[in-house]
């Protein structure tokens, strides 16, 4: 008895702090707070047209599915493990192609960047060689930063 008593005295303070503190931590539930976005630069936000756009620096005729299946062959492509490899897609439409590495990785404004070549054949239309430039960002997504076609 004499500890229940003891213990209640000398805890009660430290159930206070422990409220406060709580309550306190839980106030900024509904806020948003900037913490990392100094070191992070801002890249824009990510929407469909930058998915678009990149299908479009590879070909116009690309449809959406298309790209879904040539933009995982670009990423296996540039990836560490495939030095200089041919990486082949098919689309759903009847596109098809491949992605090919060239030369060694480097850095551009923060991003890893690696040159490619891509074959790609879209229905009704003539086979297409482009060489181009892609950077994978700090979230991880590979985006295509510049391109430039020839005819094969």
């Amino acid at each position: 008895m004499v500890f229940l008593q003891f213990a209640r005295r000398s805890l009660r303070p430290f159930s206070r702090l422990l409220a406060v503190s709580s309550l306190l931590a839980l106030s900024g539930c509904g806020s948003t707070l900037p913490i990392f976005s100094e070191f992070m630069p801002d890249r824009g936000p990510l929407y469909t047209s930058a998915i678009r756009s990149d299908a479009a620096a590879l070909s116009p005729s690309l449809t959406a599915s298309d790209w879904n299946e040539a933009y995982a062959a670009l990423a296996s492509a540039l990836g560490p493990d495939n030095a200089g490899t041919s990486v082949l897609w098919s689309g759903t439409s009847g596109s098809k192609g491949s992605f090919r590495a060239l030369g060694i990785a480097f850095m551009r404004e923060g991003d890893l960047c690696r040159a490619f070549e891509a074959d790609i054949k879209t229905t009704g239309k003539e086979p297409q060689t482009t060489k181009g430039t892609a950077c994978r960002t700090m979230a991880g997504a590979w985006h295509i930063v510049d391109t430039a076609s020839q005819k094969s």
